[in-house]
């Protein structure tokens, strides 16, 4: 069967990887777009007394801006 729908796996927090990840032509229209992040470091980051700046600002720049990044993918 002709496949309908289209996953993208990755790291799409860069503004380059979600604009060029989307290819409309291939479906014609978008009609469902989940636009989802997350991620954590490692088992240490789950105790936040152990996190340290620079790995709190990576999960959050994934987290949080890769969201906002991601709505640039959206047509019109």
């Amino acid at each position: 069967p002709e496949r309908s729908s289209y996953t993208i796996h990755g790291f799409l927090y860069s503004h380059c990887d979600v604009t060029a990840a989307i290819d409309l032509a291939r479906f014609g229209r978008l009609n469902i777009k989940v636009n989802n992040e997350g991620v954590s470091g490692t088992e240490d980051r789950h105790d936040i007394r152990k996190v340290d700046l620079g790995g709190f600002q990576r999960d959050f720049t994934v987290n949080v801006d890769g969201v906002f990044l991601g709505q640039s993918a959206r047509p019109g």
